[in-house]
């Protein structure tokens, strides 16, 4: 677990260094969508409704931050 979570944020480093900052943040929030597949998938533990309502939530906040930050790079252009 450890080497993991080594890994992980060495990796989380080298996008912040190779993306604007607002891009890797509304994706790196997708972790807490994967740790909860991964539970489901490896440990049997099921997702409540309130796990798929964060869920939801994640993804679409990380889609409006990312359109946005696209519309600013169009006026900006």
């Amino acid at each position: 677990a450890g080497a993991c979570a080594s890994a992980g944020q060495l990796l989380l480093t080298r996008a912040y260094s190779l993306a604007p900052a607002s891009r890797v943040a509304a994706l790196a929030y997708t972790s807490v969508i994967f740790a909860g597949l991964i539970g489901w998938a490896l440990w049997q533990e099921k997702p409540d409704l309130m796990s798929f309502a964060g869920m939801l939530i994640i993804m679409t906040t990380g889609m409006i931050a990312i359109q946005a930050r696209a519309h600013q790079t169009e006026i900006r252009s």
